[in-house]
């Protein structure tokens, strides 16, 4: 089966939500109709970014977008695509976030 995208671009709309997302660059909700991308990250949780904070420095020299492919991918992962699984072990942001995770659990 082909791997799905591991985030995806889309106009927002809640219409059946009694919550919204919020940005997890900017913090602000999201409205309908704005342009975001969006990640799955577990069962049916997902994180939203709005389309100008992914293309911004996030954190660690990456960008919100770089974040967000490496939330989706880990996701996929976890339920079995290979592809991710490799991408996960080669790619420099999870490589960067494992030393990280590393250090502070030796401190």
């Amino acid at each position: 089966m082909k791997m799905p995208d591991p985030y995806w671009q889309m106009t927002y709309f809640s219409s059946r939500r009694r919550h919204s997302h919020r940005c997890w660059s900017c913090s602000k909700v999201v409205k309908e109709g704005e342009s975001v991308l969006m990640a799955r990250v577990g069962g049916k949780a997902t994180r939203c970014m709005h389309e100008e904070c992914a293309s911004k420095p996030y954190a660690d020299g990456f960008t919100g977008r770089d974040f967000l492919e490496a939330w989706g991918m880990e996701h996929l992962s976890a339920i079995g695509y290979r592809e991710a699984a490799s991408f996960m072990e080669t790619s420099p942001i999870s490589v960067a976030h494992r030393q990280t995770r590393n250090q502070l659990d030796n401190a």
